[in-house]
């Protein structure tokens, strides 16, 4: 998993760079500045909502099922 993460992170980094550069905006500081946010804000940032999740799935005797995720079932079940 770990192996995974890293590669996503690279690919994902990776293609970013290219598009930002294209649009000329890989060195704008309000481009870095909302980058930071979207990705570290407190509240509704991508890496610290996720990371506790991702640490959890990374513990020795992890299984899906430890977690409640019935309403997921009963909301795709209705499909």
């Amino acid at each position: 998993m770990v192996l995974t993460t890293v590669n996503f992170i690279w690919d994902i980094s990776r293609n970013l760079i290219v598009l930002l550069k294209a649009d000329g905006q890989l060195w704008k500081w309000q481009t870095l500045k909302d980058a930071g946010s979207l990705l570290f804000n407190t509240k509704n940032g991508f890496v610290t909502k996720l990371f506790m999740p991702w640490l959890g799935f990374m513990r020795q005797g992890f299984h899906p099922s430890q977690h409640d995720n019935t309403h997921l079932l009963l909301q795709y079940s209705k499909v």
